[in-house]
């Protein structure tokens, strides 16, 4: 607050007299001249533009050394020929046309053809009465050695017995769909 306690360059008005300002808290403030402050930049700047300049570079020479003939000399030399296997297919005859006579081949042919319409008729069949166990075992056993398979031998009238029979009717042209007396008889089964 007082001019003895000013440090740095104090600025003064045209009459010499400090230029000063009392701040509300009741300070005395003084306007001070701070310099400025300086520092030395080096910094890289175009001078010359780049450009080109045509030099002639000269033309360099070394002395080589090489021996020439005088005279050039010719010699015959004679060597074997040398052989080589090639194999290769030559036509001996030229592709032709020959005829060539294949006899027909015959084959016999066995096929079922209908010589009569069939019928349904009346027939008189086994009835279920007249039937033992006996009976069904020897109707087995004749299927089967007839070549008809009628399951186990047991005298009970399965359905492998009745399988059997119909095969050997449509095999011998019987009358199928029960056991007739006919298939019976043709079996050579007593009752």
């Amino acid at each position: 607050p007082s001019e003895g306690r000013i440090y740095g360059n104090a600025v003064r008005d045209g009459s010499g007299t400090l230029i000063t300002r009392a701040t509300e808290a009741g300070q005395l403030m003084c306007l001070v001249e701070i310099p400025a402050e300086y520092r030395t930049v080096t910094k890289r700047v175009l001078k010359t533009p780049a450009s080109h300049r045509k030099v002639t570079v000269p033309a360099e020479y070394k002395t080589i050394t090489k021996r020439i003939p005088k005279k050039l000399f010719t010699k015959v030399v004679q060597t074997e020929p040398e052989y080589q296997t090639i194999t290769k297919r030559v036509v001996k005859t030229p592709a032709r046309e020959v005829r060539q006579e294949i006899p027909a081949e015959y084959e016999t042919i066995t096929r079922r053809v209908k010589t009569s319409d069939g019928d349904v008729t009346w027939m008189p069949v086994l009835c279920e009465v007249n039937v033992t166990r006996n009976t069904i075992m020897d109707i087995q056993r004749a299927l089967a050695s007839k070549g008809h398979n009628p399951g186990t031998i047991d005298g009970v009238w399965g359905t492998a017995t009745a399988t059997a029979v119909n095969a050997y009717q449509r095999a011998n042209g019987l009358a199928s769909g029960e056991l007739t007396l006919q298939t019976i008889e043709r079996l050579g089964v007593s009752l």
